[in-house]
């Protein structure tokens, strides 16, 4: 009976780590942003309802992948009745490291951020990004992971200062 209970929890332990997506298997991913700070000049604070999404496919050629990203949060100022909207746009150069107990997938994006008041825009930015995504697997082909992104925005308007940005995203990872 022990000796079934170990083969069972062994084959278990293998199922979920041991056979998690490889380098080898294509995979698609969903993000949601949860967490913004931006700072823009010496002006910095945590960006409110934010909205969007972050999808991935990977492993395409070799560990190389593609994303997109497109959310908006929402920035009211102090004493204020009403918010400014940063929309953050990119495209994602995905690489996924071959580590067979975690995913790890690092990320360089190119893409733009807007600052727009009731719809009228106010500023913009040329953005890069760099991030970082650490998944744990659950079975053969699945993930839930975490991410991080370092932004940088430099000015398109003359008397608008650069512009500077962290991102926390949540997701899930699928592969085939």
């Amino acid at each position: 009976m022990n000796k079934t209970l170990a083969v069972a929890a062994a084959l278990a332990l293998l199922f979920t780590v041991g056979l998690a997506p490889r380098a080898q298997a294509v995979y698609f991913s969903a993000d949601v942003p949860v967490a913004n700070t931006t700072e823009v000049g010496s002006d910095s604070d945590d960006l409110d309802s934010l909205s969007g999404y972050k999808l991935g496919v990977g492993n395409l050629v070799w560990w190389l992948g593609l994303g997109y990203e497109s959310y908006t949060g929402k920035w009211k100022p102090s004493g204020s009745t009403s918010s400014i909207d940063f929309d953050y746009t990119f495209t994602d150069l995905l690489l996924d490291l071959p580590i067979p107990v975690v995913n790890i997938t690092l990320g360089y994006g190119v893409g733009d951020i807007e600052a727009k008041f009731a719809g009228t825009k106010l500023a913009s930015w040329d953005a890069t990004q760099q991030f970082i995504n650490v998944g744990i697997p659950i079975a053969a082909i699945f993930d839930v992971h975490l991410g991080y992104h370092i932004i940088k925005g430099s000015s398109n308007d003359t008397g608008t200062d650069d512009l500077d940005a962290t991102t926390t995203t949540v997701g899930v990872r699928v592969g085939f």
